[in-house]
């Protein structure tokens, strides 16, 4: 996942990572960051139970940083209502899934066959295939988000 089109409508936090968490790591590119929530003041990614989101860490976090056990503070792009996302989809994604709310399947991946959380808003059907793995693709916008209170 990434911002879609350059789009400025966000802001930049620091918060704590969760310990012992990687972040970013399955990809170096900025092609594929990951969606964060707040859980007892740290952040963690994502998981398809979340409830709400705060925004895509812009780090990359490795079992190998000297950093990695500890609580240190990681940038974090913020978005509200209208920061858009390019975003992998499971599920059956067509043109009818726009304007529609959807669960994730994890940090980076929308799961368009789940409705009960709604924490994502599909703005645009790109595909049914293009995305990583030949999942499907498609612009999102947080629809739960966390406010951004930490500076």
């Amino acid at each position: 996942m990434k911002l879609y089109k350059d789009t400025e409508q966000f802001s930049l936090s620091y918060p704590r990572k969760k310990a012992s968490t990687r972040f970013n790591t399955s990809d170096d590119t900025d092609e594929y960051k990951e969606l964060v929530e707040r859980a007892s003041g740290v952040i963690q990614p994502v998981t398809a139970s979340s409830n709400k989101i705060l925004g895509m860490v812009d780090k990359q976090v490795k079992s190998t940083d000297s950093d990695y056990a500890s609580t240190t503070r990681i940038p974090v792009i913020c978005g509200t209502p209208d920061t858009l996302f390019l975003m992998d989809v499971d599920g059956t994604f067509t043109v009818a899934s726009e304007g529609g709310l959807f669960d994730v399947s994890d940090s980076r991946t929308v799961n368009v066959d789940a409705t009960s959380k709604k924490v994502v808003f599909c703005h645009k059907f790109i595909s049914s295939t293009s995305g990583r793995n030949g999942k499907g693709l498609g612009v999102f916008s947080i629809a739960k988000y966390e406010p951004n209170t930490i500076i």
